[in-house]
């Protein structure tokens, strides 16, 4: 990493950064509303799996502070999905078969890469679902989820900078909103999303999507999928005492020497031909740089979010199929590994020889 990166002082404003975010979240969850009223059903194929929910959260070993905000849950191969009490019961199955999908894209009933559901299921990775951003950022967001959080709290959010591949007695979630995701619709989306109301990409697309990859595959896979959590300086540049991965070199060359906003190093507004990806939150570390990076190059590469393109242009460049091929080609590549799934999930999924009330068994 360039000097540079460290020593440069010009800063975005915050305000400006999280002023254009939320104008985009609205408009996001605007648009969304207008969706869902339009598509009132849950929208269940007659053989879609069904996933058992278990309302004894208190149960489950070290789950004290998991159980004061979900009130129940389902298990996806061993992989746990949180509910709150305010979530709709359509909310937790549709999330539930969106993990699924990713871990099967074939839909036999058996994770494709057992090795990345094993490295979940050891480290208690887990999806936690609220009704709403709001709900969240007051219940378990305030113990998993915040700058200073520590692992004392027995849950932690899957790319803060203090938890890394070594822990395993702490759920390590990711977090979902159920007004940020779709009904599922009549039909399976396919393999690309045909375009509106097809076309708006699954907040699970991106969310699972993290969980899987930060927890599954950079644990499993470091030397490729590496996050370089620094548990020593979680709120620095990574030292050179943490390997660097594949994917991380591939960001550090896409930030170039724009630096980024948690170390207050950030030049300029938007992506550039010298700065390619550019994430404006102060409060995403380098672990978290490396899953939104990694989430762009994969839906990019898939085609997935070619329809967004105009928009999403400010924090990549080059978010659309071909400009990532064209202009990015180690990150085109790495986001259409043979060893990450290229099927966007559509809230459907049903195995075959599964019964219609069912779990998944554990990877093993």
């Amino acid at each position: 990493m360039p000097a540079t990166f460290v020593l440069l002082l010009l800063c975005v404003p915050p305000s400006l950064v999280a002023a254009a975010r939320r104008q985009r979240r609205e408009s996001r969850l605007a648009e969304l509303a207008v969706y869902n009223a339009a598509n009132p059903s849950v929208g269940t194929l007659t053989n879609d799996m069904n996933f058992t929910v278990d309302y004894n959260v208190a149960a489950l070993p070290g789950a004290a502070n998991v159980s004061k905000f979900m009130n129940r849950y389902t298990v996806v191969f061993g992989v746990h999905v949180f509910a709150s009490e305010n979530s709709e019961d359509w909310f937790i199955q549709h999330v539930s078969r969106v993990l699924a999908k990713w871990l099967d894209q074939d839909e036999d009933g058996n994770p494709d890469h057992p090795e990345v559901v094993q490295a979940m299921v050891a480290r208690k990775a887990a999806m936690v679902l609220a009704k709403s951003e709001e709900e969240y950022d007051r219940g378990i967001g305030t113990v998993a989820d915040k700058v200073r959080t520590t692992l004392e709290h027995g849950v932690i959010k899957n790319d803060h900078p203090v938890w890394n591949c070594s822990v395993s007695d702490v759920w390590v979630v990711a977090e979902e909103f159920q007004e940020e995701t779709p009904r599922d619709a009549t039909h399976p989306y396919g393999k690309v999303p045909p375009g509106p109301a097809y076309g708006r990409d699954d907040a699970g697309w991106e969310e699972v999507f993290h969980l899987i990859t930060h927890v599954g595959y950079g644990c499993a896979h470091p030397e490729v999928f590496g996050f370089r959590a620094d548990a020593l300086h979680p709120y620095a540049y990574p030292s050179s005492s943490i390997p660097e991965s594949n994917i991380s070199r591939i960001l550090d060359s896409a930030l170039g020497d724009c630096g980024a906003a948690y170390n207050h190093t950030q030049t300029g507004r938007k992506a550039t031909r010298a700065c390619p990806y550019h994430y404006g939150d102060e409060t995403c570390f380098y672990p978290c740089l490396v899953n939104e990076y990694l989430n762009f190059l994969h839906l990019a590469h898939i085609g997935a979010r070619d329809y967004q393109y105009a928009d999403a242009r400010d924090e990549y460049l080059y978010a659309n199929h071909e400009e990532c091929r064209a202009h990015d080609p180690l990150g085109f590549a790495i986001g259409g590994s043979a060893m990450l799934p290229q099927i966007p999930p559509s809230g459907h999924y049903a195995p075959s020889g599964r019964g219609a009330d069912s779990q998944l068994r554990v990877a093993r």
